[in-house]
């Protein structure tokens, strides 16, 4: 058992030595660098460095983190070539969460998986519940991959009832609009929740006949649709998607879109309060995509529902994909980004 504490401004030689140790992983030069001496120097003066010290004092790993309120990150953590595969790494990642309040967001920038040489780092941080999300660059323009954990969960069924539903509009079972949102879902049910993904192609959803009945309860078609209703109306979580059609959603998507006016035309907004969020496939980069999202966003606010983007880096409507959706990693990005959000929101529902 290792025993995590604060590192003091004694150790900094240390932690240079230590350094030395991880350069060619790292790809940069640290040890005779006086910037990282610095920034382990501040890191200690603010309370944000943890180390295990051997038996005789050495330094057998070190860890440096950032961030508060919600953003909080491993910006650096290294483990002495003679103490590795002992719980180190791990005794110091568990140590810093545990200073992480329940909830919280915390990342950590590593190694992507067409580096062989991070492997070990990828497996390491998969191990203790991390998920990749987005690729990035370092300062040197080196490709990472960002990874993400939510403090405090101690499983993923905790989460369990949290449901998010996807619907795909496409009339194509297989087709790019269905790989874009089959990768939001698997995001989301590696991290707990419970997902179901839902397709309209080849199903029978007549037109909204604009007869109003179903104020009185019931619509006066019975076929595909009635079962997506009560779905749609059971989640937490709603996800729709649908490849741009003329510059708008697909005519399965809207013909579910009118048939579920059922929701509001009572008065009581069965849809209420719930999570929407949209992903738009088309063929080119400026396709269509943001028009189509607007559809859905539009959707989702008459239906009383609180409507999400991709956030940042790019913060659109939703996600947006172009061409061979298993090609566009920066669609993709965008996608994976789409569902960590409506993860986060609904773990603030939840209460962390």
């Amino acid at each position: 058992m290792f025993r995590v504490v604060a590192a003091q401004e004694a150790d900094i030689p240390a932690w240079c030595e230590l350094a030395r140790q991880v350069e060619p992983l790292f790809g940069a030069p640290m040890a005779d660098d006086p910037g990282f001496a610095r920034a382990v120097g501040n890191a200690i003066a603010q309370g944000r460095a943890l180390c295990v010290h051997g038996a005789e004092g050495t330094l057998l790993g070190g860890l440096l983190w950032s961030g508060s309120d919600g953003a909080y990150e491993i910006g650096w953590l290294a483990v002495a070539a003679a103490a590795r595969h002992q719980g180190v790494g791990r005794a110091l990642v568990q140590g810093f969460l545990a200073q992480v309040p329940a909830g919280e967001e915390v990342r950590v920038v590593t190694f992507c998986e067409d580096d062989p040489l991070g492997a070990p780092a990828r497996a390491f941080y998969q191990a203790l519940g991390f998920r990749p999300g987005e690729i990035t660059r370092d300062p040197h323009g080196v490709r990472r991959q960002i990874y993400y954990l939510w403090a405090g969960r101690s499983s993923a069924r905790r989460f369990e009832p949290m449901k998010v539903l996807g619907i795909c509009g496409s009339p194509h079972e297989s087709g790019n609009t269905a790989y874009a949102l089959r990768h939001a879902l698997a995001w989301l049910d590696q991290d707990g929740f419970d997902t179901q993904y839902l397709s309209l192609a080849g199903l029978t959803i007549h037109p909204c006949e604009g007869c109003f009945r179903c104020r009185y309860g019931t619509c006066v078609h019975h076929d595909d649709a009635d079962p997506i209703l009560d779905q749609m109306a059971a989640c937490d979580g709603l996800i729709l998607a649908s490849p741009v059609y003329m510059g708008m959603v697909s005519g399965q998507m809207k013909l579910l879109m009118d048939r579920s006016v059922m929701f509001r035309t009572g008065g009581d907004f069965g849809l209420s309060g719930k999570l929407g969020a949209g992903i738009a496939c088309g063929g080119f980069r400026n396709g269509g995509q943001e028009l189509t999202l607007q559809n859905m966003q539009t959707f989702f606010l008459q239906q009383d529902m609180q409507a999400l983007s991709d956030g940042p880096h790019f913060s659109h409507s939703g996600a947006a994909v172009v061409g061979q959706a298993s090609e566009d990693v920066v669609g993709l990005q965008t996608v994976t980004n789409l569902a960590r959000r409506m993860a986060r929101a609904l773990r603030e529902r939840q209460g962390g």
